[in-house]
């Protein structure tokens, strides 16, 4: 349910990030979960390989390419290729439906606004990601976004400096900061000029605090 399936990449990167995820597919294991070293288990019964099978056909006669996978793996168990598709038509039913299967759907996109309509077009949709290296740009997209998984400065902050107690560290953090900090903390997300620095910096006051 939280795995991705439509995947938009900005252009000036999109070739360089198929090719790295064509190769990192490639190089997938498919096979039974009891065994070492496998990656991609198999589906769950013969219904949900066809309908995955069917989804990927209906992209193809529609004009999409199979850059990876795309067929059945093997000819026992319910095992699907590892699958990569692109150049897939608006009304696809991969963009349409969620798909349950290693098929991943990837587009270009030139704009945030552009993307932020790809992404919320859709009746479904479970769960959905950003990765960016602008930090402001993560929370506008988080406030637009529909389905997107919230942001938690204390996980982050328990990822980057191991804190035991994090929220009793959040707590006193919110407590040390006045409302003048606060206010412009605020102007400065709303703006767009909250930098991944004004984030590490707060995490080293939280730091001090703990």
């Amino acid at each position: 349910c939280i795995a991705a399936n439509r995947v938009y990449v900005q252009r000036p990167i999109y070739d360089r990030f198929l090719q790295a995820l064509v190769a990192r597919v490639q190089a997938l294991k498919v096979g039974s979960g009891l065994e070492a070293g496998v990656d991609i288990g198999p589906m769950i019964d013969a219904k949900a390989l066809a309908a995955a099978l069917a989804f990927v056909d209906d992209a193809v006669a529609s004009g999409a390419k199979v850059l990876a996978g795309g067929k059945r793996h093997g000819d026992q168990g319910n095992f699907l290729q590892p699958t990569v598709l692109v150049d897939v038509a608006g009304d696809s039913k991969c963009l349409r439906e969620e798909i349950f299967a290693p098929v991943a759907v990837v587009l270009p996109f030139d704009t945030e606004e552009q993307v932020l309509a790809l992404a919320n077009d859709t009746e479904f949709g479970l769960a959905a990601y950003a990765f960016t290296s602008d930090l402001s740009r993560a929370f506008r997209v988080g406030e637009k976004l529909e389905d997107f998984e919230p942001f938690h400065p204390e996980r982050m902050a328990s990822r980057i400096l191991g804190m035991g107690d994090v929220v009793s560290l959040v707590e006193k953090a919110a407590e040390a900061v006045n409302e003048e900090d606060a206010k412009r903390m605020e102007e400065k997300m709303r703006k767009g000029q909250f930098t991944l620095e004004d984030f590490l910096e707060q995490l080293r006051q939280m730091k001090k605090l703990g």
